[in-house]
């Protein structure tokens, strides 16, 4: 596989895309990291498939052309939303942004979302994002490790892999897409667990110290199996219920047959 070419303007004063000279249209990565000038995408060629742009001043990811592949706008202190970018992008990292919203309200006052194209998507320790509405309807994998996002609620059908490690903020699961596969809660204050779907292969709740144990009670035998990072005096209460219920149900069963 041929190497892409990259072009760097990193640590230049470039306010827009549309000084940088490039005869050549075969696919590359354009690096403009920290161009504290750089605030619009504007001038963006379609041959530039991959762009990192962290730690500018972009203010908006409208401008980029569809052929995008992977932004990497980590760290943008200006960036408030994530609306405009083309369908050919598949993932986004928007890691340490002042991302607010996934959305914007148009002058219409219509919601307008993300655009479709999305399948990864990270907001990793954006601490203005409270609300995951408007979300990329494609999103397969989401990452908001140390974010304030509030809920899992609006993640769409089809999201397979979620980490929310250390989010302060998700008290519950419910709403939880039943096409979820894998998922980590370490760290975070989550309370219950609603709407695990029994398909899932594996859910990790290291140190989850607020986690109800009667919330665990309540989940199939097959969902609490695929559990990692239960505390052993947690895992020997589940068994001492699981155990009770077992005993009850014999009973029951021996009364019937009566």
């Amino acid at each position: 596989m041929t190497k892409k070419q990259t072009i760097s303007v990193a640590f230049s004063k470039i306010e827009s895309f549309e000084n940088i000279k490039d005869a050549s249209t075969e696919e590359k990565i354009l690096d403009a990291q920290e161009c504290f000038y750089l605030k619009s995408a504007k001038g963006h060629q379609s041959h530039w498939t991959e762009v990192y742009a962290n730690f500018s001043a972009l203010e908006s990811l409208e401008g980029f052309k569809e052929g995008l592949k992977k932004l990497h706008v980590n760290g943008c202190k200006n960036l408030k939303t994530a609306v405009g970018l083309p369908a050919s992008c598949e993932e986004v990292h928007l890691d340490g942004s002042d991302v607010r919203a996934l959305y914007i309200i148009d002058d219409l006052y219509h919601s307008v979302n993300m655009t479709a194209g999305v399948k990864m998507l990270s907001v990793r320790g954006c601490k203005n994002l409270f609300t995951l509405r408007g979300i990329s309807p494609t999103c397969q994998v989401f990452v908001a490790d140390e974010s304030s996002i509030a809920s899992l609620q609006d993640l769409p059908n089809g999201v397979e892999q979620i980490s929310a490690k250390s989010c302060k903020n998700i008290k519950t699961t419910k709403g939880l897409p039943q096409s979820c596969k894998y998922l980590d809660l370490s760290f975070s204050a989550v309370e219950t667990l609603e709407d695990i779907p029994e398909t899932i292969e594996e859910i990790r709740l290291y140190n989850c110290y607020s986690l109800q144990k009667d919330t665990l009670a309540r989940l199939p035998a097959g969902v609490l199996a695929k559990i990692k990072g239960l505390s052993s005096s947690t895992e020997a209460d589940l068994q001492a219920v699981a155990h009770h219920h077992d005993t009850h149900k014999k009973a029951n069963d021996s009364r019937t047959h009566e």
